[in-house]
C-alpha cells in the first residue's frame, strides 16, 4: 500500500478518496483527521510529503486514506493485524488463518531461495535463531484473539463463500 501514494502532502493523500466520493470542506477535513488520529498520524505530519516518511508510516498514510472514505467493510489482511489494540477494538470479526507449521516453513524456503537469492545454511540459521522463537513468542498467541479460526489458511473454499455471503447479506452491520 505505501507505494499508491502519490499526493504532495500527508493530507491530500489522505483526502483523495473522500474527495472523489463528493467529500468538501469541513466533512472532507473530519474525515482525513479523524482517519489520520485513528492510525496514529499527528496534525504536524499532514503537510509533510508522504515520500518523507518512513516504510510503517507511509503505510499508515495508505490505511488512513481507506479509513477516511469510512467504508462499511474493510478487509485487513497481515502477519500482524492483531497486534496493535486500537486496531483490535475496531474489529467486528477477527479470522485467524491457520497454516500448518511445515507449510509456512516450506514456503519462506522456496521464496529466500527463488526471489531472494538466499542459501539454505542462512535460512536455517535465521530461522532457528529469529523467526521461530519470534513465531512462538508473538504470533501463536495472535489466535486468542481470533473470533473464528479458519482450517488450511487461504486454501478454505468454503469459508470464503460463507464470509462473502455474510458481507454481502449486510449481516456484518448488525454490530
Amino acid at each position: 500500500p505505501e507505494y499508491q501514494l502519490f499526493e504532495e502532502t500527508v493530507y491530500k493523500d489522505i483526502a483523495f478518496g473522500p474527495t472523489n466520493m463528493g467529500k468538501k470542506g469541513e466533512e472532507l477535513d473530519r474525515c482525513v483527521r479523524e482517519a489520520a488520529r485513528m492510525v496514529g498520524i499527528r496534525d504536524d505530519q499532514l503537510e509533510k510529503s508522504p515520500f518523507e516518511l518512513s516504510g510503517g508510516q507511509k503505510r499508515r498514510v495508505a490505511l488512513a486514506g481507506v479509513m477516511a472514505m469510512e467504508p462499511d467493510v474493510l478487509i485487513l489482511e497481515g502477519i500482524h493485524c492483531f497486534h496493535d489494540p486500537r486496531l483490535l477494538e475496531l474489529m467486528y470479526l477477527k479470522l485467524y488463518m491457520n497454516v500448518d507449521a511445515d507449510i509456512c516453513l516450506l514456503r519462506r524456503i522456496n521464496r529466500d531461495i527463488l526471489e531472494r537469492g538466499r542459501h539454505i545454511e542462512n535460512i536455517t540459521d535465521q530461522y532457528l535463531s529469529t523467526v521461530r522463537p519470534m513465531y512462538e513468542k508473538y504470533i501463536r498467541n495472535y489466535v486468542e484473539y481470533a473470533d473464528l479460526i479458519v482450517a488450511r489458511g487461504g486454501k478454505n473454499a468454503k469459508i470464503v463463500d460463507i464470509l462473502a455471503h455474510y458481507i454481502n447479506s449486510g449481516m456484518i452491520q448488525g454490530k
